[in-house]
Parts: structure tokens; C-alpha cells; sequence
């Protein structure tokens, strides 16, 4: 999964000043649960490190010489969702699972989908974590946050 932001507004490096609540979609198997996209295995209450790496893209040169800043790409970080900006939908069955991420944000009274993983091997969950206080972050307009610290607390019920 990659964090992507075309407005220059959210390319502000922040520092949490307190814990931050998000969650996370993961994938659970035998009890062990892991990271959807790079299957890293998660303990419960565990405080995990890494660190944020970007990748910046360019228009083509203007007549000036300079590139104008098209993108900000996040490979490398912890990626999960705010709970203040964003709400899920899921539905486990006979043929896999699927979990759908949702802004709360409405235009003409219906929510925008704007993340959906399935899977049709492992059962799929939301995951409540904390990016610590002091911790390093970035978040876009849609609720998607890549920090360099989170735990995972526990599974989200309902």
C-alpha cells in the first residue's frame, strides 16, 4: 500500500503531541495477525518502529528549468486509517471476506469508497492501534496516515 498526495497542503511532516487512534486492516490466520500488503506478523501491544521513506515526482521541466511537484509517494511506514476521518463496512463469507474504507465525509447524502480489500484465503479485520505521542507522521485528505511508530491494540469488535 502506498500513501499518494497530489495536494501540497498534506505534505506537512507532523509530530503527534498526543497518542493518535486509528485502525488498520489486517489479516488474521490461526490467530496471528499480519499486515495485508507486506504479511508482517502484528503482537497485541506491541510498539512497533520503522522509518518513513518518500519518493517526490515532478511535472516535466517548465521553461524556467524546474520541475513543478506533481506527487508525494510514502513506500515505507506504518499506513492506517483515522478514526475521525474514515469508517468501514465489512462482511465475512463463504468465499473470502472484504473490508471497504469509507471518508466521512458526504456529497449528495453518499459516502465515497475510497479503499476496498478482499481477500479469499485468510479472514480479514479491523484492527484499533495508537500512533504513539512524539511519534513522526504525515496525513492526507482522505484519512490515510503513514507514521514511523504504531501498536496495535486490539481487534475491533462490530
Amino acid at each position: 500500500m502506498c500513501w499518494v498526495s497530489r495536494n501540497l497542503d498534506d505534505i506537512k511532516y507532523n509530530v503527534a503531541e498526543k497518542d493518535i487512534y486509528t485502525f488498520k486492516v489486517m489479516e488474521k490466520k490461526e490467530g496471528v495477525y499480519y499486515s495485508y500488503y507486506f504479511h508482517k506478523e502484528y503482537n497485541l501491544a506491541e510498539e512497533y518502529k520503522n522509518c518513513i521513506r518518500i519518493k517526490f515526482r515532478y511535472d516535466k521541466k517548465n521553461k524556467f528549468g524546474g520541475g513543478v511537484l506533481k506527487e508525494m509517494i510514502i513506500t515505507e511506514g506504518f499506513h492506517s486509517y483515522s478514526s475521525e476521518r474514515c469508517f468501514v463496512r465489512n462482511r465475512v463469507g463463504s468465499k473470502g471476506s472484504w473490508i471497504k474504507v469509507f471518508r466521512k465525509q458526504l456529497l449528495f447524502g453518499k459516502c465515497f469508497e475510497d479503499y476496498v480489500v478482499d481477500s479469499r484465503y485468510h479472514q480479514l479485520v479491523v484492527m484499533d492501534c495508537v500512533i504513539p505521542r512524539g511519534s513522526h507522521y504525515y496525513i492526507n485528505d482522505m484519512g490515510e496516515i503513514v507514521s514511523n511508530k504504531i501498536i496495535v491494540v486490539g481487534e475491533r469488535k462490530g
